[in-house]
């Protein structure tokens, strides 16, 4: 289950860790699955919204932490907003 006001970086750590992956695990298969490159160091930025994951990762993010395509979306959105204006 996803909270409202869950954030990106907090929703793909939660769901990684439930799978037992660790950030370099979960940086390959989305690797592997999307056919780019993709460090360990990138999925780390993404879990502590230094950067927010871009849409074009969504869809292989979803498949791997089988959440939809539209919550993680919904989840980026919270972490753009609370960047912007905060709690």
């Amino acid at each position: 289950m996803v909270a409202a006001d869950e954030s990106v970086g907090r929703l793909i750590s939660r769901r990684r860790q439930e799978l037992g992956l660790s950030q370099a695990a979960l940086a390959r298969r989305l690797a592997a699955d999307s056919g780019r490159s993709l460090s360990r160091k990138r999925v780390s930025d993404w879990e502590h919204e230094r950067v927010i994951v871009g849409p074009s990762w969504l869809p292989f993010l979803a498949a791997v932490l089988d959440v939809s395509v539209s919550t993680l979306a919904a989840a980026a959105a919270v972490a753009r907003y609370r960047d912007r204006f905060g709690d």
